[in-house]
């Protein structure tokens, strides 16, 4: 599986480039965001290009299984918004055991993460190493499992997160943690080298 995530601050374009990514192969691509009105709305903009019966579906049943036969098929899926996902571990499961040719996910982050917790993650999954010893796990079981089952510590994910946004309005409306986090794109705390990330100016 060819996996990108492209974490993207607010206002980036993230849609649009959804939409044209989906309108590159209409048939063989399933899009899958993060609620019903996200779906209906993605589903307007591309009625509006001519495609009526589009596969676009929300995560709440795509999580839960229901989907046309066809999308089993699809070569492509793509998340929209996917770190704002509530069941990335049903989604997780699922794209994995589907096994698509590519997932492609556009996502503002919904937090800052460790950036050593990322890493300790992902370097377990590609090498089996211990994530840390029995009170480790026990003290961050809940940061662990949010992370262990999210694409973003899989080892073989190419990351596009060089983009940010300077906005002075928002600037002053904010906190500024949420305009770093929303417009500057900085999701990862401290300054430890993360690995395998790619930047990119989209």
């Amino acid at each position: 599986m060819n996996k990108r995530m492209f974490i993207q601050p607010r206002q980036s374009g993230k849609t649009t480039a959804v939409i044209l990514k989906y309108l590159k192969k209409p048939n063989g691509t399933l899009i899958v965001t993060v609620n019903y009105n996200s779906a209906n709305h993605i589903k307007g903009e591309l009625q509006s290009l001519g495609i009526v019966n589009s596969n676009v579906s929300h995560e709440t049943l795509f999580s839960g299984g229901v989907f046309s036969a066809g999308v089993r098929g699809a070569s492509t899926i793509i998340l929209d918004e996917y770190m704002y996902f509530t069941k990335k571990k049903a989604i997780y499961e699922l794209i994995h055991k589907l096994n698509p040719e590519n997932l492609l996910i556009y996502s503002t982050s919904d937090k800052k993460y460790n950036r050593n917790m990322v890493e300790l993650i992902r370097k377990h999954k590609e090498t089996g190493e211990p994530i840390g010893d029995e009170k480790f796990l026990k003290d961050n079981k809940k940061e662990i499992d949010d992370l262990y089952y999210n694409f973003l510590t899989d080892p073989d994910v190419q990351i596009f997160d060089g983009m940010s946004i300077h906005n002075e309005k928002y600037k002053a409306m904010l906190h500024p943690s949420q305009y770093e986090l929303e417009y500057e794109n900085k999701y990862l705390t401290d300054a430890i080298n993360p690995g395998k990330r790619i930047f990119v100016i989209l």
